[in-house]
């Protein structure tokens, strides 16, 4: 972890601070409706989820294979009734109003690249790996809340779940890592941490340029 944190790499396109309207903002494509406000909302929902997931030794670290990306559910009833109206050029306008509603629950898939199965498909008998198994999907509210919930796909051999009864299932979340520059924060063992959020994945440095916003303050 401690190599990821302090490396030079971080988030593409993550969330950038604009000082004439004193808000967040993450980066988005023109096509989509350009750059999504990001509400103090979603920031402090975010950080109770990270700080929980720590205590209850679910997580390792944050990064992408270890809480590092998150997908979205939406009640179904919201969904048809508001979020289906948005426009594919709309969807940034969507986000906004997604990341300010407190009835929508993030999914976040943790342990992306442990070894939890042996050559025959059996589960390790390591405690820590069982326990990181069993609780790999991470679900938390859009409500500040620390009560985090965990959902089981037993029909899936990595243990990986999209699905909540009464909820629609949105796949394109936004991305989340922690590094000594980080925009945000949360507190670990009483240590302050720094993290970024961005839509967009982590890539090389020999990636496109990242999105560039006019007076922004890239953090």
């Amino acid at each position: 972890f401690s190599i990821h944190y302090n490396f030079d790499k971080r988030l593409k396109n993550r969330a950038y601070w604009d000082p004439n309207s004193n808000q967040f903002y993450l980066p988005y494509h023109s096509f989509n409706g350009g750059s999504v406000q990001l509400s103090q909302h979603l920031i402090e929902s975010v950080t109770s989820h990270i700080e929980e997931a720590f205590k209850l030794n679910v997580i390792d670290a944050v990064f992408f294979s270890d809480m590092g990306h998150s997908h979205l559910l939406i009640p179904e009833s919201r969904y048809d009734q508001y979020y289906n109206q948005f426009d594919v050029k709309q969807f940034s306008r969507m986000y906004e109003a997604l990341f300010l509603d407190p009835t929508i629950k993030i999914l976040y898939h943790t342990a992306e690249q442990l070894k939890t199965r042996d050559g025959n498909g059996v589960i390790l008998p390591d405690p820590h790996i069982q326990h990181r198994f069993k609780t790999r999907n991470l679900l938390g509210s859009n409500d500040h809340s620390k009560n985090l919930q965990f959902l089981l796909n037993l029909n899936s051999p990595a243990n990986t779940a999209h699905e909540l009864n009464g909820y629609k299932y949105w796949g394109a979340g936004f991305n989340l890592s922690a590094h000594k520059s980080g925009c945000f924060q949360y507190q670990k063992n009483g240590l302050i941490y720094r993290f970024d959020l961005s839509l967009f994945d982590l890539e090389s440095p020999s990636s496109p340029e990242m999105l560039r916003q006019p007076s922004a303050v890239q953090l």
